[in-house]
């Protein structure tokens, strides 16, 4: 799933160029504090609507307006094969965006990044803001890096279809997995 969908993801972004980085956080901050199951209708409002996306309300919209305005330079790193580091520090300097979305967002661009969110975090027995603050990166990093991002990926993409919000929306790991490339091109 992991190999398949990021690999479709890296090529969207690789064609649309800097674009391709704000479909990719716009689809992240879609997801901040929102179920997975409105992912993709909330990521297409934000493709379509830009400022004006009613998706777009809180710290989402600072969200959103840093990734735009710095686009060029995150294509420019992503392109030129920058270090997960590097990429992460840049993308951690938005605000709104913290280690759980910055590494979520670079996650779906192919790095060895994931999204600790709260299901993770269970599982792994942290609290859900254990990993707030951001100067917990290197370890934040240390722990998704123990198992990988194809793990973390996989794993999150085989529970979704077992929660109880999710399961009448997602039979399987592979619709989970391919619903995020729907959402950051577009349906």
């Amino acid at each position: 799933m992991y190999t398949r969908d990021v690999k479709l993801i890296q090529d969207h972004v690789m064609n649309k160029g800097p674009e391709g980085i704000v479909d990719v956080f716009g689809t992240v901050i879609a997801s901040i504090r929102t179920g997975f199951k409105d992912l993709t209708k909330l990521s297409n409002d934000i493709r379509l609507n830009k400022h004006q996306s009613k998706a777009l309300w809180g710290h989402k919209i600072d969200s959103y307006s840093g990734v735009a305005a710095i686009k060029e330079d995150l294509y420019s790193m992503f392109e030129g094969g920058a270090s997960e580091n590097l990429m992460l520090n840049t993308v951690l300097g938005i605000k709104g965006l913290g280690l759980a979305k910055a590494s979520f967002g670079l996650q779906m661009m192919g790095y060895n990044l994931a999204c600790l969110d709260t299901h993770n975090l269970k599982r792994l027995g942290y609290s859900s803001s254990y990993f707030n603050n951001k100067n917990k990166a290197e370890e934040y990093v240390g722990v998704v890096q123990q198992k990988g991002t194809e793990y973390w990926w996989n794993t999150w993409c085989e529970l979704i279809p077992q929660t109880p919000v999710n399961k009448k929306h997602f039979k399987t790991a592979e619709e989970v997995s391919y619903e995020h490339v729907i959402a950051v091109k577009g349906d």
